[in-house]
């Protein structure tokens, strides 16, 4: 049997679809366990901090855990959007013009309900749900620190560290990923430590 060219295309794009979707499920599967894992985290400093005999000091070290795990949360979150729009980005014009295309339909949607730094309002709110997380979890460890008797301006400076080497360039990095919409110029993505 002889396929047309048009025939392999759209083998070729429906399993870039395919893949693109199975991307975006996993995404949503891994925020979803990372959302439960720092429920769990966040419950049991709750209950250590503000319980019947609060433990401060295992409550910092349960805040920093919660730092130290929204990095990686963030960063697989954009990582796997990256991948996503990539396999989007390869599907073919045709296809992208053709109305009845899933892809058209994304692409219509995705360009009209774009925010700042042309990522859509799906994007960004599950990237805020991240940062949330993060500065409760600052807030928390700046708050049991106080309470074990750190001074202000000690405060004042484990909060710059944490926010400097464990999330800053974490978050810098998943906020500036090229989306979508910004790649028609043939935008890369780089590495974290690259920027």
């Amino acid at each position: 049997m002889v396929t047309s060219e048009k025939d392999k295309r759209i083998n070729h794009d429906a399993e870039l679809l395919t893949a693109a979707a199975a991307e975006a499920a996993l995404v949503w599967n891994r925020y979803n366990a990372m959302l439960v894992a720092h429920g769990i985290v966040l419950a049991t400093i709750g209950s250590i901090t503000f319980g019947g005999s609060p433990q401060y000091g295992a409550s910092l070290c349960g805040a920093f855990l919660g730092i130290v795990l929204a990095i990686p949360w963030c960063l697989v979150t954009s990582t796997g959007w990256s991948i996503e729009y990539a396999l989007l980005d390869a599907v073919s014009i045709d296809t992208k013009d053709d109305a009845q295309s899933p892809y058209a339909v994304y692409l219509k949607w995705g360009s009209s309900n774009r925010t700042f730094k042309s990522q859509d309002a799906i994007w960004w709110s599950a990237h805020l749900v991240i940062v949330a997380f993060y500065l409760v979890y600052l807030a928390l460890a700046v708050f049991a620190a106080f309470k074990l008797g750190f001074g202000l301006g000690t405060l004042m400076l484990i909060a710059a560290i944490i926010g400097v080497l464990l999330g800053w360039r974490g978050f810098r990095w998943a906020l500036t990923q090229p989306s979508m919409w910004s790649r028609k110029n043939g935008e890369q993505d780089a590495p974290p430590n690259s920027r």
